[in-house]
């Protein structure tokens, strides 16, 4: 008889075991997607300051778009042609500054515009992401986050520690890596 009934005993004791497993994974998965940040919002990795500056440049700069790499922009004139890929070299006019509107550099009256291999990491982060979509001709009003510019540390004293930045800048040239 113990025979007979130890079948069904087994197979209801892993079907009840498999329910059990199943409803603690559904718990576990409710309680991900409580937490799962909205769309458009930073990943699990952001934290309450990165936050805290992307609303306040936001509020500073509202007419701007905003570039999933996390800085925002304008397009000031439009520029023709392909955009540069990684390797060009690109030259540029620029002018930076803080959110103050304290200029800490220019090359506006420089002979030679800068220049510089795009995605060589030569330059702040934000530049190397943001030039890379830029048309030669094109000039933007760009606002870097500080971690796309000096990041926490800045460039004393010229720049503030987690000081975000504004940049008028222009790609003048884009010429092929071997062409330098």
């Amino acid at each position: 008889m113990i025979r007979s009934v130890l079948p069904a005993l087994v197979a209801g004791a892993v079907l009840a075991l498999l329910i059990f497993a199943a409803s603690l994974s559904q718990r576990a998965m409710h309680r991900m997607e409580s937490v799962r940040p909205e769309p458009g919002t930073p990943a699990f990795n952001s934290s309450p300051n990165r936050l805290v500056e992307r609303e306040r440049l936001a509020e500073l700069f509202p007419e701007t778009l905003v570039h999933t790499a996390g800085y925002r922009y304008s397009i000031l004139e439009p520029g023709e042609g392909r955009p540069p890929i990684l390797g060009n070299i690109v030259a540029i006019r620029y002018t930076g500054r803080l959110l103050d509107g304290t200029v800490f550099e220019s090359n506006l009256d420089h002979a030679d515009p800068y220049t510089f291999r795009l995605g060589a990491g030569q330059v702040i982060p934000g530049w190397d992401k943001a030039v890379a979509e830029m048309h030669p001709g094109e000039r933007r009003k760009l606002i870097l986050p500080f971690r796309l510019g000096y990041g926490a540390v800045g460039r004393p004293p010229l720049i503030p520690s987690r000081a975000a930045l504004l940049f008028d800048i222009k790609l003048v040239e884009v010429r092929p890596a071997d062409a330098s």
